[in-house]
């Protein structure tokens, strides 16, 4: 009968030891016959001891994801399963194999032996080292005393936590944009750009902040009307705050500054601010709000006709964004400024491999000036094609990230360096 029911001889097994008062573990005599969960491993036996209370016919192999082996991301929890990386509305994530707990995971054990990536945090009381012989080793790895060889008075054990991002795309990519702030130097600015762009999870709140930054190099053989022979280089930084949303009100809120060196080293700054209802995470509609922060008196050569001021405008903006379920996502937007111009654009993402996704969108400010010197001099545009990098292939499933940064980098689409003649500058 045990030969026909493994499971039945296992569990009656550990009966007898527990009512006898037994040796707390299987003997290894070919008569008892292993585990279910060892599932074509007979060799290996494991202890009831060692097995989760949840998972008691089934225990992961050494370095497992999850309980059905590699590659298995279901984790257990309070009877719920589903996998937790900075989804939204993940809720009950489960624990896994070295998930930062005190203590041994269920079928890691404690030491080194085999276990790599498993076993118990620093400071848990576990085991040091894989041998008597071994240097101070906490956690299999985890910290190591490079001086004095297991002696707890000879060192001290520091471990510094930095931020984990949730979500990292890397970016380059063409360009071309004109502005009021060109001035004479307005040959066209084509060139290339790089950056990043990262998400993180703000501690104990279900909130997120970013950090992003691009390097913009245009006019990359010099302008033909000031006979400047040098390139110009842009710098844009974004950091922001925000708390995403599948059903609901989402926003958010991000400082932009610009370091343009058209005329010298110049910085700009705006802040920018989101406010959206989102329909089960694919229909969103919002306003975008831009407001400079500081402000440049620039001097022409004559001075007796006074003084331009240079700021970043102000934008009122009303959009719509679609939200793909494999990633993708759109917006098309329309507004005015401070100066009554009108404001009009879009941009799109477009996964195209698990790590790789295209993106390209255009801006264009319409003067109130009439066309000919004045519209010409007044108008901005900006448009690029940009080739984004996801890391851990997330292009796909970017769109389920809580985390993932709510703001695009600045660039001169979104914060337009704007004139306003003869006015007082406020600050640098």
């Amino acid at each position: 009968m045990f030969e026909e029911n493994p499971r039945f001889a296992s569990k009656l097994w550990h009966t007898i030891n527990v009512a006898f008062e037994g040796p707390d573990q299987l003997t290894t005599e070919p008569e008892n016959l292993p585990l279910p969960a060892q599932r074509g491993n007979p060799s290996r036996v494991v202890p009831p001891s060692n097995r989760a209370p949840m998972q008691e016919e089934i225990v992961p192999a050494p370095g497992a994801y999850g309980p059905y082996g590699p590659g298995d991301d279901t984790y257990f929890h309070d009877g719920h399963s589903g996998a937790c990386g900075g989804e939204c509305g993940c809720t009950n994530c489960g624990t896994g194999c070295g998930d930062g707990m005190c203590g041994c995971e269920p079928g890691c054990g404690c030491g080194c032996g085999g276990e790599a990536g498993c076993g118990c945090e620093s400071g848990c009381g576990c085991p040091c080292g894989c041998g008597a012989e071994s240097p101070c080793i906490l956690a299999c790895g985890d910290t190591v005393c490079l001086m004095g060889e297991g002696d707890a008075e000879a060192c001290h054990t520091i471990r510094i936590g930095v931020p984990k991002w949730q979500e990292l795309m890397i970016f380059g990519g063409v360009h071309g944009f004109k502005g009021p702030y060109d001035q004479a130097r307005d040959s066209g600015n084509f060139g290339f750009h790089e950056g990043f762009n990262a998400g993180y999870k703000v501690p104990f709140s279900e909130a997120g902040y970013q950090i992003g930054y691009q390097a913009v190099h245009s006019q990359l053989h010099g302008d033909k009307d000031t006979g400047i022979s040098d390139p110009h280089t842009q710098q844009f930084v974004t950091v922001g705050l925000f708390r995403r949303a599948q059903n609901g009100v989402q926003l958010g809120i991000a400082w932009d500054m610009l370091r343009d060196e058209r005329w010298g080293a110049i910085d700009f700054h705006q802040l920018r601010t989101e406010l959206a209802l989102i329909d089960r995470g694919c229909h969103e509609f919002g306003l975008t709000v831009a407001a400079h922060l500081n402000e440049h008196e620039m001097f022409p050569a004559d001075e007796d006709n006074g003084s331009t001021l240079f700021q970043a405008t102000d934008q009122y903006l009303l959009f719509y964004r679609f939200h793909g379920n494999r990633g993708g996502e759109g917006r098309v937007f329309g507004g005015i400024n401070d100066d009554e111009d009108a404001i009009i654009g879009a941009d799109v993402l477009i996964p195209i491999q698990d790590r790789w996704s295209l993106s390209t969108g255009f801006t264009y400010l319409i003067p109130e000036e009439d066309a000919g010197a004045d519209g010409a001099s007044h108008e901005a545009w900006n448009i690029g094609i940009t080739l984004v990098w996801h890391w851990d292939s997330r292009a796909r499933k970017c769109h389920s990230n809580c985390y993932r940064p709510l703001f695009n980098v600045a660039d001169n689409g979104i914060l337009i360096v704007d004139e306003r003649p003869g006015a007082a500058a406020t600050g640098d």
